[in-house]
């Protein structure tokens, strides 16, 4: 069985990429501790960007509250990277990043309102520096703002030229076996239970009438 942690629902986003590919896998889901999945696919997730980004101009998006994040890219060092973009015409001559700090983004996703009026109206605000610097690929750094509707929404905001990259991207699940019958268990404050279960079936996509809660 594996173990997904984290101290909010991103751990269910993980999960909900691997039961797209492995129905009847085993999961537990640890929502009262933090893991340090995503901090281990940033590199992997930055190295891919500056290999792949068309023109160069690269945008790290994260919010305020995430110190992890923050600590994380002021110890980067781009020059160390292999930049290889596509259009090499009309490319920057070194990678050009562009640092966004948001706020309340990831709150809004964590509580299920990505879909909410208000939830678009602040992403567009918030977001539209990217699109005047015409940036061509966006790495957020929260891993909530992955789930899969969520990052629907903020793609149709940011419009087709500009990528939106997210940390679960770079999950593999390729050692991940399949079993007879599909087992998931959260681990979650009792007072949460309820308001975690409507969560975890919204973002894993799937009834949850059989999970056990500790």
């Amino acid at each position: 069985m594996i173990t997904l942690s984290s101290l909010d629902y991103s751990a269910l986003v993980y999960g909900r990429k691997i039961l797209k590919h492995i129905p009847t896998a085993h999961i537990s889901f640890d929502l009262q501790n933090k893991s340090l999945l995503s901090e281990s696919l940033w590199k992997q997730a930055v190295e891919d960007i500056f290999q792949h980004t068309n023109f160069g101009r690269i945008a790290f998006v994260y919010d305020r509250k995430n110190k992890s994040a923050q600590t994380w890219i002021e110890k980067l060092k781009v020059e160390n990277l292999e930049y290889t973009p596509k259009h090499t015409s009309r490319c920057e001559s070194l990678p050009k990043i562009t640092y966004l700090e948001t706020q309340v983004l990831a709150e809004m996703a964590n509580e299920g309102l990505a879909d909410s009026i208000e939830f678009r109206r602040l992403c567009r605000r918030q977001l539209r520096p990217l699109k005047h610097a015409h940036i061509d690929t966006v790495l957020f750094f929260d891993d909530i703002l992955g789930e899969e509707k969520t990052r629907k929404i903020i793609q149709t905001i940011l419009v087709s030229q500009i990528k939106a990259v997210f940390p679960v991207d770079f999950f593999d699940i390729s050692d991940i076996q399949g079993h007879e019958k599909r087992e998931i268990s959260i681990k979650t404050n009792p007072s949460e239970q309820n308001f975690t279960k409507k969560r975890a079936q919204k973002i894993l996509q799937t009834q949850l009438s059989d999970t056990v809660f500790k």
